[in-house]
């Protein structure tokens, strides 16, 4: 089963990214966290549920670090933590330098333009489908 984590502060991006996806998925859990911090305590401590790994929806800029803080700290979690996440980043920005930087990391699957969108999630579904 399909499950996500979104990682965002602002409440309309939440509210849109949850219907969205239980459009989608209505049977799908979704965790929200609106700090970094928060939401790499969690995923350290998750013990993985299954063959499919979570979806991470990520808002490269957070109050408490951007997007580019968590793949830091997410870089120095275990291996087999690592490989229980999906990640995509959200953004709204155009600076090709910072794009180029997130698509270059390999724990980024995709990078998307802000909102999401149900194409946009089912884009990502079928990425992740692909990749396993």
């Amino acid at each position: 089963m399909l499950s996500f984590i979104v990682i965002e502060h602002a409440q309309l991006d939440c509210y849109i990214a949850r219907k969205v996806i239980v459009r989608e998925h209505p049977a799908s859990p979704v965790k929200f966290f609106d700090t970094i911090a928060a939401a790499v305590m969690s995923m350290s401590e998750a013990n993985g549920s299954g063959n499919t790994p979570d979806i991470v929806l990520l808002d490269l800029m957070m109050p408490d670090g951007s997007g580019f803080h968590f793949l830091e700290v997410f870089e120095k979690l275990e291996t087999k933590k690592r490989e229980q996440y999906f990640i995509v980043v959200l953004t709204s920005s155009l600076n090709k330098g910072e794009l180029s930087r997130l698509r270059g990391n390999p724990h980024v699957r995709m990078v998307l333009d802000k909102p999401m969108t149900v194409k946009k999630i089912q884009t990502v579904i079928e990425a992740l489908h692909l990749e396993r």
